[in-house]
């Protein structure tokens, strides 16, 4: 691979790993709202669709981190 696609794939990285501490900011934010919802609240529907969002969020965090992992190993 020659400097320019590794150059590039450098600016992939830098742009996953970015999109890694958003969706992971975004998970904490709504962790931490679900868990300073009342316990009634927790249970019932918001509380499902909040928790249902955390996992998905958790979920695309590792497939991110997976990616950022296999574009430098790509690059190396």
């Amino acid at each position: 691979m020659n400097d320019e696609r590794r150059k590039k794939l450098r600016e992939a990285v830098d742009c996953l790993c970015r999109a890694l501490s958003l969706v992971d900011e975004v998970a904490n934010d709504e962790r931490e709202a679900f868990e300073n919802l009342p316990e009634g609240m927790r249970q019932g529907e918001k509380g499902s669709w909040m928790e249902g969002a955390v996992d998905l969020l958790n979920d695309a965090y590792s497939k991110i981190e997976k990616a950022v992992g296999n574009v430098e190993t790509a690059s190396e």
